[in-house]
């Protein structure tokens, strides 16, 4: 299928410019296409110019810092997917995070989430709480069409675009460190189930970026509702350099890493909610 010229200009244009690429196949697939047209259009001096500028920009652009998330997986809720999350949730299913609770409004898992289609959901969550979720979900799956199954996809983290994971079946050049994760994780608030908490009170770890007071009625919605309109969470999970702490708080800090802006050390740590 032939390309047109200015097709070409524009998807080379786009990542040359602000709109940086976020995976390497994209890069990969940009590279294909521009080496095609400098092939048929060696007559045309402005690919000449731009073979030149990719070779400049695409080792800077195209292979991003990825993160290799091997403690996540994935699941994917399909049949009428879209529908059943809605119920069991506590967010709508267009907003990046999500989380099942208990009828106490206790965490059974929080994960990030891709909404392909009413039909079908991927859920990316801690491997270790899968066992847990399954468990606490069977009798709502028993009763509905929806099914849960286990996806063989890796799950990365580019650390200079932000929080949203990226899928991919394929494995991928991931250069960040164990410990430039942990920094990211603090920097961004993106603390780990089974390591920075557990089965808290929702609130307690996270406000409305995971929380619709506006969706409709979920498992665990009226403690959580009665907490954020009418009290407040009485502990919260707070990010705090270890020299701020009180002495009985540093052994709490979790995740703790240096920060090589100002070489101290920082973790996530619960405090109370005053």
């Amino acid at each position: 299928m032939e390309i047109s010229v200015l097709e070409i200009k524009k998807s080379i244009d786009f990542f040359l410019g602000e709109n940086e690429c976020v995976s390497r196949r994209q890069g990969v697939w940009l590279e294909n296409r521009l080496k095609f047209f400098i092939f048929k259009n060696l007559h045309k001096a402005h690919f000449a110019d731009y073979s030149k500028k990719w070779h400049t920009v695409s080792k800077r652009k195209a292979f991003v810092k990825l993160y290799h998330a091997h403690s996540k997986m994935v699941l994917v809720f399909k049949n009428k997917a879209q529908s059943f999350l809605s119920a069991y949730t506590t967010n709508t299913l267009d907003r990046p995070r999500n989380a099942f609770v208990d009828i106490h409004g206790k965490i059974v898992a929080v994960f990030d989430q891709i909404a392909h289609s009413p039909e079908e959901v991927s859920v990316i969550l801690e491997a270790s709480a899968v066992d847990k979720l399954l468990t606490h979900l069977k009798k709502y799956l028993d009763l509905s069409q929806t099914t849960v199954e286990k996806e063989d996809t890796k799950v990365y983290f580019d650390l200079e675009k932000g929080t949203a994971p990226i899928l991919s079946k394929e494995s991928l050049s991931a250069s960040a460190t164990e410990e430039e994760f942990t920094l990211f994780r603090l920097k961004n608030f993106v603390p780990l189930q089974g390591i920075d908490y557990q089965d808290e009170l929702l609130l307690n770890v996270f406000g409305d970026d995971t929380v619709s007071y506006t969706k409709g009625c979920y498992l665990g919605q009226e403690i959580i509702a009665r907490v954020h309109y009418r009290s407040k969470p009485p502990k919260k999970l707070s990010v705090r350099y270890e020299e701020d702490c009180l002495p009985d708080q540093k052994s709490r800090l979790t995740s703790k890493t240096k920060d090589p802006s100002n070489g101290k050390i920082l973790g996530f740590i619960f405090e109370e909610n005053t």
